[in-house]
């Protein structure tokens, strides 16, 4: 079977507050900007093989879950691994 993917190349989150949202990323995810825009911007991570994440303030936003039918339990999107 050939792969079509090699990998995800960049996640887009919609955020509410753009300078809030860049600062969790650098503070808390150790994510370095790399382009900003007035109501985006483009942040890579330290670690090889990351996606980069592009975060773009919006006024709508539904959420990044679904509910699994099957167990009635609400899951996430994207789910963080911090490394100690």
């Amino acid at each position: 079977m050939t792969n079509l993917i090699s990998h995800i190349a960049t996640l887009e989150i919609p955020v509410t507050n753009l300078e809030e949202s860049i600062e969790f990323y650098i503070d808390i995810l150790g994510a370095e900007v790399h382009f900003q825009g007035k109501k985006n911007a483009m942040l890579t991570m330290k670690s090889k093989g990351v996606p980069t994440i592009f975060l773009v303030e919006t006024e709508e936003i539904n959420g990044l879950s679904f509910r699994n039918t099957n167990t009635n339990i609400v899951h996430s999107i994207i789910d963080f691994i911090l490394l100690p």
